[in-house]
């Protein structure tokens, strides 16, 4: 059942997320920030012994890894230059993603409760409040070429 609740609670959150992009000046993502915030407020109940960790423990580390390739999908959207070699932007991302819940989730504590909400409000910043400055190298050098082979044809 815990797996259960998380997504039901993931589900709600999406739910609010989505009204709330009506009227926010940004967009968020409602899927991502629903499964991240329902492994975040988990393992915030668990921390305050709401919730019992061996029960939690399970579900807490799938959303986790969901959130890691959550991150490495928003990445690669952002910053489509980096992205052109996985083993070094994707891959790296999703497996210390992975490490990272590995840790996260292995024992709550409040430096890792804090250090989760640090990656989430930078990661929700970068993908979904900033405007997109860098970039697109990949539209330039196709647009540098369409502008050669009209001034080759003309």
């Amino acid at each position: 059942m815990p797996i259960i609740f998380a997504l039901f609670l993931a589900l709600i959150v999406a739910t609010v997320i989505y009204f709330l992009n009506k009227i926010l000046p940004f967009s968020i993502c409602p899927v991502c920030a629903g499964v991240s915030m329902a492994w975040f407020l988990i393992s915030l109940a668990v921390w305050l012994d709401w919730l019992l960790f061996s029960q939690y423990q399970l579900a807490i580390v799938i959303l986790m890894g969901g959130t890691a390739v959550g991150i490495a999908s928003q990445a690669e959207k952002k910053f489509p230059r980096l992205a052109d070699n996985i083993f070094l932007f994707k891959i790296p991302i999703i497996f210390g993603g992975f490490l990272l819940a590995y840790w996260s989730a292995k024992q709550i504590t409040l430096g890792s409760l804090l250090s989760e909400a640090v990656i989430l409000t930078a990661a929700a910043y970068v993908f979904f409040v900033r405007k997109n400055k860098v970039n697109d190298f990949k539209m330039n050098k196709a647009v540098e070429k369409l502008k050669e082979k009209m001034k080759e044809c003309c």
